[in-house]
Parts: C-alpha cells; sequence; structure tokens
C-alpha cells in the first residue's frame, strides 16, 4: 500500500473542496482517490481522468511505502467483507442475492461506494494470474479460457467471502470451474443508483479485465 502527503496550492485546496462537496466524498478520499488513479494505471485515458482533478496545477506529493493507506481507515478490508457477507444466497435471482449488500452500502457515505469498488478491483486483479486460469480452463475443450467467463469465475471467489478466496489465492489450483457471479460487477453501480439517483461512472483502482495482470500471465 502507499501512503502520501500532499502539499496542495490554496487555488488548489479551494478546487478540491468544491470537488468534495459535489461527489459526496471527502477531501482527503478524493485526493487519495485521484492519485491511486495515477498509481494504479497503465493507460492514458485513466491518467488523464485523474488529472481532471488538477487541471493546470502544480502538486507536489511525497511517497512514503507503509503497509497502512489512507483509504483503509476510510473503508476497510474488513469493510469490504462485511459487504460480501450480505449477499443472501437463499434467494433466486442475482438482484434479490445482491439486494442486502446493495442496500447497505447505499446506506453509507457515497465515499465508501467508490472505495468498495475499488477493494473489489483490488480482490479481482490477483486471481488473474496464468495459474488460476489454467486451474479454471483445466475441464474445459482444449483447456480454453474465455476471458470474460474467467472474469466471471473470479467474481464468484470474491463473492464466497474472505475465507474461501483467500483459499483460492494462495492455492491456484483450487480455482472453480463450474461457478460465476458477474452480477457482482455491479454491486458498486447499483448502491450508487439507489443513493443518488444517477449513474455510476467509475473506473477503479485496478483494472480487473483478463490478462491485465502482467506479472501474473508470465
Amino acid at each position: 500500500m502507499i501512503s502520501l502527503s500532499v502539499k496542495l496550492e490554496d487555488e488548489l485546496s479551494a478546487q478540491i473542496r468544491a470537488r468534495a462537496e459535489a461527489s459526496g466524498m471527502g477531501e482527503e478520499a478524493l485526493v487519495v482517490k485521484a492519485l491511486q488513479d495515477f498509481l494504479y494505471s497503465e493507460d492514458q485515458p485513466k491518467a488523464s481522468a485523474a488529472q481532471q482533478f488538477f487541471p493546470q496545477q502544480d502538486v507536489k506529493v511525497e511517497w512514503r511505502a507503509q503497509a497502512h493507506s489512507p483509504a483503509d481507515d476510510l473503508f476497510s478490508d474488513s469493510d469490504f467483507w462485511g459487504v460480501i457477507e450480505l449477499i443472501d444466497w437463499s434467494k433466486k435471482t442475482s438482484e434479490e442475492k445482491l439486494l442486502p449488500a446493495v442496500q447497505y452500502l447505499a446506506e453509507k457515505p457515497v465515499s465508501n461506494i467508490y472505495l468498495f469498488a475499488d477493494k473489489l478491483s483490488e480482490k479481482l486483479y490477483p486471481l488473474d494470474t496464468k495459474q488460476h486460469a489454467s486451474a479454471y480452463a483445466a475441464h474445459e475443450p482444449e483447456q480454453f479460457v474465455s476471458a470474460d467467463d474467467f472474469l466471471y469465475a473470479r467474481c464468484a471467489v470474491v463473492a464466497e467471502g474472505r475465507e474461501y478466496y483467500e483459499q483460492v489465492l494462495n492455492n491456484p489450483s483450487q480455482m472453480p470451474s463450474d461457478i460465476v457471479f458477474e452480477p457482482l460487477l455491479s454491486l458498486a453501480d447499483d448502491a450508487f443508483e439507489l443513493k443518488t439517483g444517477a449513474e455510476f461512472k467509475y473506473i477503479p483502482a485496478y483494472n480487473y479485465e483478463t490478462h491485465s495482470n502482467k506479472a501474473g500471465w508470465q
């Protein structure tokens, strides 16, 4: 994780305050999110999206590597898994299964919805490896890996909860090939729409699409 210290000019601080009020996010969360986008981005469009927070401004940033991130104070791993645990597997439809988690997240500050999306991407990313994909495709004809289906299988691993997720993360051979849960990707979108009535237009911290984890596929 990365901890940061940011020095802002008065004019930029005013812009941050205005954007924080408009988005419903706290000033710290907004700054952290924008700068995270620079860190995790490998593509120019995403970097440009982050830069909109600091147009034509000189932002001096001091980076310090440490085990704790400011974002963790706002929405921790435990908070993330607490939302996941609310998925009701006794229901029939995906919408009904997600509803308790969606309603719970919608009751929280808007910043928590953004940070949930970041946490979800953070969990999906390290499952995107050649070893996990090989185990997933072991029973497929010619061991073909569908990029979309493998993503949805990784979603299912996360949706099963923390214990199962960590088991599969640390033991790629246990990656399932018979379960998928694509609707997990819309949980943050649904919570945001329920809370604000607006569409959730957001690029999370990690690119969770299949083959995005370059190191994991080497």
